[in-house]
């Protein structure tokens, strides 16, 4: 999902520069993945597509007009090289985060929320119970055959009942628990799940993305707290400079060399 995300703020970033994201129901995607010999696309529209389908005309594949011309009244090109939003800077904090949101990322929520109609749904976290969400994995092999497994949790009742009595001291009947794999659902419930999300806490993975989709601007929004194992996601900052543009509250768990482990890790409650 956070190639995905990236992938799509480009897109809109594209049409918003040229003044025509609020028209961007005008435009078609045309998906070319399938023309690079030897990318691991297919050019099959997925549930990933679901965002450029909500927001745009439609998805065309490319593999369809390999041989063909293809006239265009408007053709979009996103600029090259493009700027990775989500891993920019992605190994070190930007300076610029800490000084106050971008209005650039906060313009993506509120179009991504409107498009999906939770803007027309007021005060989303605001309203009842405001919701703690504890993203939790349980990945052995993706669809590359890459193991990522130290970033399953190895005490996973430990860590949601330490939640449960952090809510129950500090914040009364306020705010509740819920605990959701993110890969067990699909991306337009990964963004309502988000939308309603007042803090986030899981393992810093893909899916930590999607907490662009949280409800800013509501008085119970918003938090991310990240959890790395030791290895090669320690030195990742990039996450952190997503959460502090975007407006959110954010801090790190890193977990020690005895809590970590091949097959997951012990988070410290």
């Amino acid at each position: 999902i956070g190639h995905t995300m990236n992938d799509m703020m480009n897109v809109w970033v594209s049409l918003w520069m040229l003044r025509a994201a609020r028209r961007s129901r005008s435009f078609d995607l045309l998906n070319v993945d399938a023309l690079k010999l030897g990318n691991n696309f297919d050019d099959q529209p997925t549930r990933y597509f679901e965002t450029y389908e909500r927001n745009m005309r439609g998805v065309l594949k490319g593999q369809d007009y390999a041989r063909k011309t293809l006239c265009d009244r408007e053709l979009v090109e996103q600029p090259d090289p493009p700027r990775f939003f989500v891993w920019e800077s992605w190994h070190k904090d930007l300076p610029c985060s800490f000084v106050g949101p971008s209005t650039l990322y906060q313009r993506w929520n509120f179009h991504v929320r409107h498009s999906y109609g939770l803007l027309e749904k007021p005060n989303i976290a605001a309203a009842g119970k405001g919701l703690v969400l504890l993203i939790e994995r349980n990945e052995h092999v993706n669809v590359w055959g890459s193991i990522r497994t130290s970033r399953n949790f190895l005490n996973p009742q430990e860590i949601r009942n330490g939640l449960q009595q952090m809510i129950a001291a500090n914040f009364s009947s306020e705010y509740e628990l819920f605990v959701q794999d993110l890969a067990k659902i699909g991306f337009a419930e990964q963004v309502h799940l988000m939308a309603r999300a007042s803090l986030v806490v899981g393992m810093h993975g893909a899916g930590i993305a999607m907490v662009t989709h949280m409800s800013v601007g509501n008085p119970k929004c918003c938090g991310l707290l990240e959890l790395f194992p030791v290895g090669e996601f320690m030195p990742v900052r990039g996450y952190a400079n997503m959460a502090r543009k975007m407006g959110l509250k954010y801090d790190r768990v890193d977990i020690d060399q005895a809590g970590s482990h091949s097959d997951g890790a012990i988070v410290p409650v």
